[in-house]
């Protein structure tokens, strides 16, 4: 914040993609109001997968091999062998860290420049030394992940980390703004539960009439839906397809494989686009510059990008209630630690879907969910939501409705 900042200079809508709004003082995400040092977070559902980027060690086997060094074969649980690894490994990468340091620092002093490799090097092993004293000090409360490059350590809870950003006395006030926000989401990223929580819940600008959310009757969708159930559920989404051929609509699937599955037996996949991992921008391309009908089949697009309506009402078919995959190590050691974890990430998960086609008052687009697991989730988990996400849904259907018009 530059000097002399004592007030919000303004508070105004930012025309981007992703609809936000900012407040401004000299150009900073910090202000004074009333007296208060305020920091600002935008779109604070993200914090948390922020923080846990900022605070993850990644210690590359291109890293330490050069240097002798091996991982332990210790368990990966077993936090004792880790951390006197990282100690022993720590002496042998300062020893490294000097040597190359050193020879940069002379190339300047002598007037020369070293080179690009020599630099990048010192960086890459000063950022190694940072790391493995880190994962010195680490315990159970982080959880190490295995990659085909090397181990990161992932913090369990950034909770843990975050006294600094919510109970620092310079800075008293901490806003956090969010469309997707909720008491969960502040308990997750350590936000004190107390008399110093303020909440104010604003209504959405966007008519709910415009965004009808519906479950129609199909199947229960999950790792045991057998035979039976998948062609109930591929019949249900071609029978939402037949109805709106004059419009343009997104099929969320969750996992690739099961996008696969739908263009596979689909009557209408003539008329589905669908995408791998590295296509993914392409693909969506193509889907907004086509004409209707056209239907996007995709378990990766619930996020970071929008599709604006043009000229016609659009929609969306939720294929299955998008629980993230708990075999991953990390996921799973949240699970076992708190079992609403999963159901949260679902949440968030399930409203980023549904409002991919929603991105301003003007937009219409229905939403039809075909997992019959809707019903008890909602139920259950209904809290996590937005009180303008529930005044969306509107229950279960026997039928497919028809189209919005």
């Amino acid at each position: 914040m530059g000097a002399g900042a004592t007030e919000v200079l303004g508070v105004e809508e930012v025309r981007s993609p992703r609809y936000v709004y900012d407040i401004t003082v000299e150009n900073t995400h910090n202000f004074f109001a009333n007296g208060h040092l305020v920091r600002n977070c935008d779109e604070a559902h993200l914090a948390f997968s922020a923080l846990e980027g900022f605070l993850t060690v990644f210690i590359s086997r291109s890293d330490i091999g050069p240097l002798g060094i091996v991982f332990p074969t210790t368990s990966l649980g077993q936090w004792e062998g880790w951390r006197t690894w990282a100690e022993a490994s720590t002496v042998v990468a300062e020893r490294e860290a000097d040597v190359l340091g050193d020879e940069v620092r002379s190339a300047r002093a002598a007037g020369s420049t070293p080179s690009g490799a020599a630099i990048r090097a010192a960086r890459r092993c000063s950022s190694l030394v940072s790391g493995l004293k880190l994962l010195s000090g680490m315990d159970e409360q982080w959880i190490v992940q295995r990659t085909p490059y090397g181990q990161r350590f992932v913090p369990k809870w950034v909770a843990h980390h975050t006294d600094d950003l919510f109970r620092a006395k310079e800075i008293p006030k901490v806003v956090l703004m969010s469309a997707i926000l909720s008491h969960r989401s502040a308990d997750y990223l350590g936000v004190p539960n107390n008399s110093a929580r303020s909440w104010i819940e604003a209504d959405s600008l966007f008519p709910a009439e415009n965004t009808p959310i519906y479950h129609v009757d199909t199947a229960r969708i999950n790792y045991r839906t057998g035979d039976l159930e998948t062609r109930l559920w591929v019949s249900r989404i071609d029978q939402i397809i037949q109805r709106r051929l004059d419009r343009k609509g997104i099929v969320f699937t969750v996992s690739y494989e099961r996008a696969k599955l739908l263009l596979s037996r689909s009557r209408f996949k003539d008329i589905m686009l669908t995408h791998g991992t590295r296509d993914v921008t392409d693909v969506v391309d193509t889907f907004k510059e086509s004409s209707p009908p056209v239907v996007l089949v995709s378990p990766a697009v619930t996020t970071g990008y929008d599709f604006p309506m043009q000229e016609q009402s659009q929609y969306i078919i939720i294929g299955k209630v998008p629980y993230p995959d708990t075999s991953d190590p990390v996921a799973q050691a949240r699970h076992e630690d708190d079992k609403d974890w999963s159901s949260y990430i679902a949440m968030e998960t399930l409203i980023q879907s549904c409002g991919r086609m929603s991105r301003s008052a003007q937009d219409r687009c229905e939403v039809l969910i075909v997992d019959d697991n809707i019903r008890w989730f909602m139920r259950r988990y209904g809290s996590f939501a937005p009180s303008w996400f529930k005044a969306r849904y509107r229950g279960s259907l026997a039928t497919v409705p028809g189209p919005l018009v």
